[in-house]
């Protein structure tokens, strides 16, 4: 392998909900520290004295949320790599056994051979977005769930309410408790959007971000915290990058004469799902997409195909606009002139 793909020190760790293990390589040293704020610290005070050029650990949610702060607020470049990557890694060496121990090597492996360009380091009011728009999005699907269910019982419940005084008793009861559950899930999504908004209000950056983007039609305040929590990096990519980041990017599926079915990835978590709604928006009232849309439907393009091109389009308008810091409209035939 090329020396200058090489690092001089890389550090892979497994993080658990109790114990965590860490391997720093070449020296294949290893490390072992608790998950609570004391044991966090005591260890990055300990690889301070390794000085890792690159810190790669898997995606293990609540659990390696603290690490990587503490790791990010200590100035060390970290890189949350997908988890079957050190699948199909462990599998080529043709290893079939698995331990923590293990894993924090092999993911020390990656960090060593520099495989990872970090990016943008996330701050805590971005992954304070994250968790609003994340959480909002859950409760959005459970009240268009409750929704649903509450259209299919409207004809069982009307059946109940012929059974006599306790039957239509139950049925309101029912309908009661249904209401209810509504109500507290829509004052909870109020408070999410409330503390969101403050969260933006509150940091200069995100503030000029939001302002871009909310210019756009199609992008409401909602859909703006979303872009900036889970994507800190739009405005800093060129659009075949931040296409691949948002798994809206055609991958190819070539071998020999063959020429496979373009796919696109899966893209970081929570992002493509959260802009299905503002993309069906955009799609009618934004007049590049829905321009752009009504050409891919002369080409015979439908359904989730031609949403994922219009996901891809607006991301790449709003990428270049937050590179540029303009808002929508202004001088409009240059950021979106090459993306027609």
């Amino acid at each position: 392998m090329d020396p200058e793909n090489l690092v001089k020190c890389g550090l892979g760790i497994d993080i658990a909900k109790d114990v965590c293990y860490a391997c720093a390589m070449p020296e294949n040293k290893m490390f072992t520290y608790q998950n609570t704020p004391e044991g966090i610290k005591k260890f990055v005070s300990e690889i301070k004295k390794v000085k890792p050029d690159q810190i790669v650990l898997e995606p293990t949610g609540q659990y390696s949320r603290a690490t990587v702060h503490a790791l990010l607020e200590a100035g060390f470049n970290v890189v949350v790599m997908n988890p079957r990557n050190l699948s199909q890694l462990m599998d080529a060496e043709g290893r079939s056994a698995k331990t923590d121990k293990l894993d924090a090597y092999y993911m020390a492996i990656v960090a060593k051979r520099k495989f990872y360009q970090p990016r943008i380091k996330p701050t805590r009011q971005h992954e304070l977005l994250r968790e609003y728009s994340s959480e909002r999005t859950l409760l959005v699907e459970k009240r268009t769930d409750l929704k649903n269910k509450m259209s299919q019982q409207a004809d069982i419940l009307k059946e109940l309410a012929a059974f006599g005084k306790e039957g239509k008793a139950l049925s309101k009861e029912i309908l009661k408790g249904h209401e209810k559950i509504l109500k507290a899930i829509d004052e909870q999504i109020e408070r999410l959007e409330k503390a969101a908004r403050k969260l933006i209000q509150a940091n200069e950056d995100f503030q000029k971000k939001d302002e871009i983007l909310r210019s756009v039609p199609g992008i409401s305040h909602v859909t703006s915290a979303l872009l900036i929590g889970i994507l800190p990096e739009l405005g800093q990519l060129n659009r075949g990058e931040i296409a691949n980041l948002c798994g809206v990017a055609p991958l190819n599926n070539d071998s020999g004469r063959k020429r496979g079915v373009r796919r696109v990835g899966h893209g970081r978590y929570g992002l493509k799902r959260g802009l299905y709604t503002p993309i069906t928006i955009a799609m009618r009232y934004n007049p590049t997409i829905k321009a752009f849309a009504a050409r891919l439907q002369s080409r015979g393009l439908t359904g989730c195909q031609l949403k994922i091109a219009c996901i891809r389009k607006l991301i790449t308008i709003v990428n270049q606009m937050l590179k540029t810091g303009q808002h929508w409209g202004e001088n409009q035939s240059k950021p979106h002139s090459s993306l027609t």
